[in-house]
């Protein structure tokens, strides 16, 4: 398990995309600081393409800026 920090880029609903993560592969499962698990669907050259996995964005919604 890699301690990379990824940072938001932009959220449209369950669908969350962030820059950094450069060891990230589609697959894996990512954390963010509140606990807000996503799945890595596709890797772009600038960002990462996540879909969240857990309800918990909804009482702590992810914005532009937070780290995963």
């Amino acid at each position: 398990m890699l301690n990379e920090v990824g940072f938001v880029q932009s959220v449209l609903g369950p669908v969350v995309y962030l820059d950094g993560l450069p060891g990230v592969t589609v697959g894996e499962v990512v954390v963010s600081d509140s606990g807000a698990k996503g799945f890595v669907g596709s890797l772009f050259s600038d960002r990462v393409e996540v879909f969240l996995l857990s309800e918990r964005h909804r009482r702590h919604p992810l914005a532009p800026g937070d780290n995963r």
